[in-house]
């Protein structure tokens, strides 16, 4: 087989290898010796070449007889297989996805915390002020000003002045207090 012919037949098997299982590489004797008659040189090249891209994609390579473990068990690359490479997250890798996504649910939980805290304080205040300072004839007499400041924007069509407002807090004063 030609140089190039090697390249091609390497980079073919390369895709098939990760179509057929792309967290799983395996490259068997009777694949590479028997099925594809490749020579012990030609057969170096092929794992040279494959070591080199799975490595670069972030698999772990091994070779025949190398221990490793996967999946939680200690493993061996047999006599018969040549290589195998996987995808393993690494355990850093996982924990900084979580740690991100953990960091988002925290900041959002804080966030609504404080927001709702902020706004319950604020809702007791004006509970307190309201038992403090107001009496039901002023409560009445704020609606009746609302109610006319309201009536006038829609009148004049536009936000009315500091004068126009307390002209017309003056008057709903006068009718209900004197």
């Amino acid at each position: 087989m030609t140089e190039t012919e090697l390249k091609r037949f390497t980079i073919s098997l390369i895709k098939s290898k990760e179509k057929e299982n792309e967290d799983y590489i395996r490259y068997s004797y009777y694949e590479l010796k028997v099925k594809d008659n490749l020579s012990e040189e030609e057969i170096d090249e092929v794992l040279r070449i494959s070591r080199d891209y799975f490595e670069n994609k972030g698999y772990k390579v091994y070779f025949t007889n190398a221990e490793f473990e996967y999946q939680n068990a200690k493993r061996k690359v047999e006599i018969n297989e040549y290589m195998i490479a996987f995808k393993e997250w690494e355990e850093n890798e996982m924990n900084q996805y979580t740690y991100f996504a953990l960091g988002i649910v925290l900041g959002i939980s804080l966030a609504v915390y404080y927001f709702m805290n902020r706004e319950e304080k604020i809702e007791k205040r004006i509970v307190l002020d309201q038992q403090i300072y107001s009496t039901p004839k002023l409560d009445k007499t704020m609606e009746n000003v609302v109610d006319k400041i309201n009536l006038k924007i829609k009148e004049f069509k536009r936000e009315l002045t500091e004068e126009e407002k307390n002209e017309i807090i003056k008057q709903c004063y006068q009718e209900k207090f004197l």
